[in-house]
């Protein structure tokens, strides 16, 4: 560990926030390059489909997201204070991580067996055996059960010892592969199922890869799974649990109003919906190049006593974002309405007025994530509790009201 934080904490925030420019800028060509062959290929309702499957598996994965970040953040804090538990809790949290994406794969089965999917995704019965939306929930979910829910945990090695800027490099590699692969799927005439399997067989080669690159970089954790204690992995189950909760109510203005959006709307308008939200999301991506890089080092300064320097680095890197998402949110809306036609090929409608409050929504949020990352990175319970239920609540109600309004413009616009 003494050889991997040897730089100092400007020097690796530094190098994060490079890394992290870089891959706000890729992710950014990614979906402005992706959106146009998927909608093209497949068609706005079956774009929208694959949209509202991918929104399903996102919330069915939070059980294990959740206790993920739970358990890496622990051993993020404990580096710095007790090395030795931090590879028990590492340890015991591999074993935890692989029952709960074996639970996650049994939970798949069962809604299939008794034929509830088509209800969760608000998919008639033809249109889900037509597209084939099992097969494609399936191979998702095992794909990921297969390499993601013990390889996301090891990765989270990389942050807490000065290796933010790699985490950050694996993350670009995985969306240009995954993008890619949906892309030339549609835009060869493949349907939903074959671009499921080749997201599967993508999802698996960059796993292993992180995993090879995981046990290359960390020999001192070797072998990872060696001290794992029962008593351990069933506490941090139980503690990530309010992770958890709150993970899904976090996935819910996201992922879960997608899925709102297909029950009452159908798939055309999840398309039109979920295509305002990514333009959106590019101020949530810009800002993370920003705040991402110090939250390990706001992490050290909280288990370390630095209360001085951690709330001076918080207030100026809260005024900074807030500033930047505000210019880069103004740019936005008032490009959008010309560049939105082209970017979706005039396929899928616009609504300026619904564009302008997801921003807006988006900026405010904002300004609250420094605070909110750290009280993730630091397992602050109860405030991350209270924080996800405060953002449901104020941001969930509005945006399915304006989704209403999307609803009536996609039915005119798309017949």
């Amino acid at each position: 560990m003494g050889k991997v934080m040897a730089t100092s904490a400007a020097s690796r925030s530094l190098r994060g926030t490079s890394a992290g420019v870089v891959g706000f800028v890729v992710q950014a060509a990614l979906g402005i390059f992706a959106v146009p062959f998927l909608v093209s290929g497949w068609g706005p309702a079956r774009y929208g489909l694959w949209l509202a499957v991918q929104a399903f598996v996102t919330l069915l994965l939070t059980l294990d997201t959740g206790h993920q970040n739970y358990v890496g953040n622990e051993v993020g804090k404990l580096l710095h204070v007790d090395l030795g538990h931090s590879r028990v809790v590492l340890a015991s949290g591999i074993f935890t991580a692989a029952a709960l994406g074996l639970t996650e794969a049994i939970a798949v089965t069962a809604l299939v067996v008794a034929g509830l999917l088509p209800r969760l995704l608000g998919v008639p019965q033809d249109v889900f055996d037509h597209e084939g939306l099992a097969a494609v929930l399936s191979l998702l979910v095992v794909s990921w059960v297969l390499v993601g829910s013990v390889g996301q945990l090891l990765g989270r090695l990389y942050a807490p010892n000065g290796l933010f800027s790699r985490a950050i490099w694996w993350g670009i590699a995985n969306k240009i592969l995954l993008t890619a692969v949906s892309a030339c799927v549609a835009t060869l005439g493949g349907g939903l199922v074959a671009g499921a399997a080749w997201t599967a067989v993508a999802t698996v080669v960059i796993g292993l890869l992180l995993l090879v690159d995981v046990w290359r970089t960390f020999p001192s954790f070797r072998p990872f799974f060696k001290g794992a204690d029962l008593r351990v992995s069933l506490s941090s189950l139980l503690n990530s649990l309010v992770m958890t909760m709150s993970g899904l109510l976090a996935q819910f203005q996201f992922s879960g109003l997608l899925l709102v959006v297909s029950w009452q709307y159908g798939a055309g308008t999840v398309a039109a919906f979920g295509t305002l939200r990514t333009m959106s999301n590019t101020l949530i991506q810009a800002a993370g190049t920003v705040f991402a890089p110090a939250g390990p080092e706001f992490v050290r300064f909280d288990v370390l006593g630095m209360r001085e320097k951690l709330m001076r680095g918080m207030y100026s890197l809260t005024v900074l974002i807030t500033f930047l998402a505000s210019i880069v949110g103004i740019m936005l809306v008032a490009s959008a309405p010309y560049l939105y036609p082209i970017w979706t090929r005039g396929k899928i409608p616009f609504d300026t007025g619904l564009f302008a409050s997801i921003v807006t929504a988006a900026i405010w949020r904002l300004s609250g994530m420094p605070a909110l990352n750290h009280m993730n990175a630091t397992n602050n319970r109860k405030w991350i509790f209270l924080s996800a239920v405060g953002q449901a609540t104020a941001l969930f109600a509005p945006l399915l009201i304006a989704a209403n309004v999307l609803h009536a413009n996609a039915a005119e616009a798309l017949g």
